[in-house]
């Protein structure tokens, strides 16, 4: 009898106890799940002082944090909040291992690819990150094409909208990362044809001679004849953009030393304009010109006969000083 009565009194204090547990965590359920999750704490020590705690196991640490970054972004994707101690983990492997190319290669994408947008520290870290990567690795043509690809098109157009002045230094920083890729890369040609898209941002900061050399480079080692071809038309197509701006400085050269030469007849006389300075002899600079074929600026325009002379002197002709 004691022994049921003692059963009875057990039972009767578990079933006490899920009720006192259903009662207070139930009501508790809906306020849990409002409480927001904080940020995750970096509990390792700083890198160098990691490397030493080693003990000299450091290619054995680095998989291990690597191992547990992967997973902890995978588990804070699914509680759908960022992860952010990926800069931290990522130092902390380049220090144990500075030459371990996949850390640096999906640097990038583990801190931009989140749910919520990257801080800018992090931006700014993930160019260190990817430069230190180049340093270590400077052979390796795909890790200077993630590098330039990020700092001339990612960063500036998703995280420097607001800063106009550095996102154009950026670009133009991130083009010659892109240049430097496609030339290390002469029998990858899926390298090369993203790299050259750089191309054009070297072009827009007047670094033609980059953008050749480059040019250059890739016809030297390709086999793609397809990328060849591209490659020769885009020279092709620089040549005569050249040409056209060469022409264009000549142009405004000759035109503003025209308008010079036509304002000292108007000094002269007061009551001439550049039209009617036309009409007036040509202003003939008398010590240069002296002595005919033989004179110091002998057939250049400030030793012109006259204003016809001074346009068939011109190799581009048909700019006459007055011309707006």
């Amino acid at each position: 009898m004691r022994g049921f009565a003692a059963d009875l009194l057990l039972g009767g204090g578990v079933l006490l106890a899920v009720t006192g547990a259903v009662s207070t965590q139930v009501p508790l359920r809906e306020t849990h799940q409002q409480v927001a999750f904080a940020d995750d704490a970096y509990l390792l020590p700083p890198p160098e002082q990691l490397e030493r705690l080693s003990l000299g196991h450091r290619a054995a640490l680095a998989d291990v944090l690597w191992a547990d970054l992967l997973v902890s972004q995978g588990l804070r994707m699914g509680e759908k909040r960022r992860y952010n101690l990926v800069v931290e983990t990522i130092d902390a492997i380049n220090q144990l291992e500075p030459t371990w190319r996949d850390p640096y290669r999906l640097a990038q994408a583990l801190v931009t690819l989140q749910l919520k947008a990257a801080p800018r520290e992090e931006v700014l870290a993930v160019r260190r990150i990817l430069e230190r990567g180049v340093r270590e690795r400077p052979t390796d043509a795909e890790l200077y094409l993630i590098l330039g690809a990020f700092v001339t098109y990612l960063a500036p157009a998703s995280y420097l909208e607001d800063e106009p002045e550095l996102a154009a230094q950026w670009r133009k920083e991130g083009a010659e990362y892109l240049a430097r890729a496609a030339e290390l890369a002469p029998k990858d040609s899926n390298i090369v044809w993203q790299a050259i898209a750089g191309d054009r941002v070297l072009i827009e900061n007047d670094q033609i001679e980059r953008a050749v050399e480059v040019y250059q480079s890739i016809l030297a080692t390709t086999e793609d004849p397809e990328l060849r071809a591209r490659v020769e038309q885009k020279l092709s197509q620089l040549d005569a953009s050249k040409e056209l701006g060469a022409r264009k400085i000549a142009i405004a050269q000759r035109r503003a030393r025209g308008k010079e030469m036509a304002r000292r007849i108007v000094a002269s006389y007061p009551a001439a304009t550049i039209n009617k300075a036309r009409l007036m002899p040509f202003p003939r600079e008398s010590s240069l010109c002296a002595g005919g074929a033989r004179a110091v600026a002998a057939g250049t325009l400030e030793c012109a006969t006259s204003w016809k002379n001074f346009a068939e002197i011109d190799a581009y002709g048909g700019v006459t000083p007055d011309s707006p």
